[in-house]
């Protein structure tokens, strides 16, 4: 009936065949989506033609490239990743290990495995830990030897104590020396000590030594300055040899220079013949203990000569004609019986030669002073920075040098004391590279660089 409303009435108004005709909205989204496309596509093209590479980085660059940062053909070849021939031109490209078998052939990785650009600004030597661990984990090479532990994962669960304490090393220094000693209070000549080092306060304060007044940075903030007699060990262990003779202008005894036995001879024989000129009384008879008329100037160090060095160890002027057996007898008396037999070797190691038969031999030139080989590093294969320390009192690293009485023990910092701050939660960092390097730089060169200002901002590769 017309007029009622039913649901056939209603489904004949529907044109069933709407899916396949033209839908606008459809259309609309395809064409918008297609023209969106195309504008991108249409963009990178300019950016590329005016010199937009940058567009296509996957982030930023460290700040030793920043210098070219915009500059994609100083690394990248177009279509290709960057190659190590390209990295060669400003870094000069040492050996790891000769031996390293990476990914089952021998062999390193490349440049770029390692250290991968556009992650941040950061050094691209701050690498992560599985950069070493892909082949530290289960180390192999190509002949099977190994220098290092074959399989180390993490510096706080696996790594190996420090091969100085696992291989029970020793210190091999050729000095007598003893730590306990010299921490005690009231030392002899710390007074004098503390006032060379410019120490005011600290002499006017304290009686002891502490760590610091011996052992000093060095310029890098890194390594301990060297020990040397003149700066830490002369205002104690003065080498005074005879009240006769004073330093010039003083009342305060002379002292020999320290260095080799022969040196010093040739110094003695110029002080005693210069007495004996002086003095040409005492020169003939027993020399009298007190002090001479007129004292006698040292003589003057060479140039360039650093304060309390020997001077050239030439032959001094002869003594006065019937006053050379009293020279010869009074520097052999003070050499055998004070200076070089006890005085020298209080601190050194001395070689002396059996005297020869029918010749006599002055008592110097029997005698030969080990070099001290005070060792400069101890860990070879690792990168240590005092300076990045100095906030930590020197006892927590060294907790035996206080008590230590034997120049062989070293007193080094075991790995245990190390985990204490290096570990993974909050603490210092444990990365590998805290500590070890990868590159081999002892057969580096002077660098010879041959680039200039204009090839790094060029926009034509560097070849």
């Amino acid at each position: 009936m017309l007029g009622v409303r039913s649901t056939k009435n209603l489904a004949d108004r529907i044109d069933i065949d709407y899916v396949d005709g033209p839908e606008p909205l459809r259309r609309s989204l395809w064409m918008g989506t297609g023209a969106l496309v195309v504008l991108v596509l249409l963009s990178f093209a300019v950016f590329a033609v005016r010199g937009g590479e940058w567009i296509f980085s996957k982030g930023p660059i460290t700040v030793a490239h920043a210098m070219f940062g915009n500059e994609c053909g100083q690394c990248h070849t177009r279509g290709r990743l960057v190659g190590e021939a390209k990295c060669l031109v400003c870094h000069e490209g040492t050996s790891h290990r000769s031996n390293l078998m990476f990914e089952g052939r021998s062999g390193a990785p490349s440049c770029s495995w390692c250290h991968r650009e556009h992650g941040g600004t950061s050094r691209l030597v701050d690498l992560p830990d599985f950069v070493c661990i892909q082949c530290h984990a289960d180390l192999k090479t190509s002949d099977g030897r190994r220098t290092f532990e074959a399989r180390v994962s993490r510096f706080v669960t696996d790594h190996p104590e420090f091969a100085v304490f696992r291989k029970r090393l020793t210190d091999g220094s050729q000095i007598k020396f003893n730590h306990a000693i010299h921490m005690k209070s009231g030392l002899r000549g710390i007074f004098r000590f503390l006032d060379l080092l410019k120490e005011k306060v600290a002499a006017a304060t304290r009686n002891e030594l502490v760590c610091t007044d011996c052992h000093r940075l060095d310029p890098s903030g890194r390594f301990m300055s060297p020990i040397r007699y003149v700066s830490h060990c002369a205002a104690c262990h003065e080498l005074q040899y005879d009240g006769r003779f004073k330093k010039p202008g003083t009342r305060e005894a002379d002292v020999a220079p320290h260095d080799q036995p022969l040196a010093i001879h040739w110094y003695l024989l110029g002080r005693f013949a210069d007495y004996a000129r002086r003095h040409p009384d005492q020169a003939i008879v027993e020399p009298t203990q007190g002090a001479p008329d007129e004292p006698s100037p040292s003589p003057e160090p060479s140039p360039g000569a650093s304060p309390g060095a020997s001077p050239e160890p030439s032959p001094p002027p002869p003594p006065p004609p019937g006053a050379q057996e009293w020279v010869l007898a009074e520097v052999e008396s003070t050499e055998s019986s004070k200076l070089m037999s006890r005085d020298c070797k209080y601190c050194h190691t001395v070689e002396e030669s059996p005297p020869s038969e029918g010749v006599k031999v002055p008592y110097a030139m029997r005698l030969k002073t080990v070099p001290s080989r005070i060792p400069a590093r101890w860990f070879l294969h690792a990168r240590f920075n005092h300076d990045a320390h100095r906030l930590i009192d020197c006892s927590v690293c060294h907790p035996t040098a206080r008590a230590s009485k034997a120049t062989s023990d070293v007193n080094l910092p075991g790995i245990r004391i190390c985990r204490e701050c290096h570990r993974t939660q909050r603490g210092a960092r444990p990365q590998c590279v805290v500590c070890h390097a990868y590159h081999d730089r002892s057969t580096s060169g002077i660098p010879k660089g041959s680039l200039k200002l204009e090839d790094l901002k060029a926009r034509k590769p560097m070849r």
